[in-house]
Formats: structure tokens, sequence, C-alpha cells
């Protein structure tokens, strides 16, 4: 049984009550991915138990926001949006989320030799018009197109595919061999 987690709490300049309970292993408490701002003043991130495990922690995170109440219930002080012990530790996401989440990520880094599904490539492909409309019709250098061209990256990049023999990836609307397959290969 791993005895890494602890429940801290974040509080307020002005009294030094709490706004925020939560539960952590790790960096946690400081890290800054949260719903509510953590405080720039480190002595107002406090550990209010230590050493537990996951069950442990929940609970007494769901105990200590009873205690002192969510005011978007109208019961108390603390800014939480559950009432606590709904931890996510050790989430595995369905297919369906990780290929939604693949969608959403695309244009930062993947990781080498990703191969991209044909609703990925159609998202980024309407991704890639839409940025070329919002510079303003002008390429990435700063070049204004023309109207032609504008219309020819439109019209070769709706409905195109991206297809790779496993070195070269190319993007156009049918199969350029037989030894290819529909994604893209990163190298």
């Amino acid at each position: 049984m791993y005895l890494h987690f602890y429940v801290y709490a974040y509080l307020r300049k002005s009294d030094n009550s709490p706004y925020y309970i939560g539960k952590g292993s790790g960096k946690r408490a400081w890290d800054r991915r949260h719903n509510v701002s953590v405080p720039k003043d480190q002595t107002k991130i406090v550990i209010l138990e230590s050493n537990l495990s996951e069950v442990g922690a929940l609970a007494i995170e769901r105990r200590m926001i009873s205690w002192y109440g969510r005011k978007d219930l109208g019961t108390g002080i603390l800014h939480n949006k559950t009432n606590g012990g709904d931890g996510v530790s050790g989430w595995i996401p369905s297919i369906k989320h990780r290929r939604q989440s693949s969608v959403r990520l695309l244009g930062n880094q993947l990781g080498k030799n990703t191969v991209y599904t044909e609703d990925m490539c159609k998202a980024r492909s309407i991704r890639a018009i839409g940025n070329q409309n919002a510079r303003g019709g002008k390429s990435k250098t700063g070049q204004k197109l023309s109207e032609s061209t504008k219309q020819l990256i439109g019209a070769r990049r709706i409905g195109a595919i991206w297809w790779t023999d496993g070195t070269i990836n190319k993007v156009v609307k049918d199969c350029p061999g037989p030894d290819w397959t529909r994604g893209r290969t990163l190298t």
C-alpha cells in the first residue's frame, strides 16, 4: 500500500481561513493547473495530513470539505466544486476520449511515428484553412495571397486525406498507389 498521498488547504490572506481543500501527491498542491488560484505566498499552502493511502486521503478530503462547506451550495466558505473523495488517480481514459483528445491537441508536438486517423486529418485541414483565414488571407510569412491562390489552397485541402507509404507522407484526395495507407507517420 502506497502512503504518499496528502490533504492540503489553500488559505486566504485576510484571515487564514481555507478557501480550497484538496487531495494530492507529489507537487500537486503547488501545481498551478487548478480550477482555483494557487496562493503566491507559499505559507498559505498547508498540508493538513500526510503519509496517507489514497482511500484515506479521499476520506479526509471529503470530511474537511463537509466541515467547512461549499460556497456554490451556500453551505460554507470553500470554492471546491465537489464534495471531495472523487479523485481520478489511476483513471484510464476510453479509446473515444483518447481520440477526442488527440484531435484537440493536433498542432501540438506529437510523438514520433504517430499515425493520424482520417478524422484527425480532416480536423487538421479544417484548422489550417481557418488559420489562413484568421491571418486575413496572408501566408505564414505575411505575404498577401491572391483570391485564386486562396481558392486553390481551400480546394486542395477540403476532402484531402493524409496517405503514407511508411517514409513519405502526402495530402491528396485519392490513394497515390497500392503500397499507401491512410494516415501519416511522423519521422
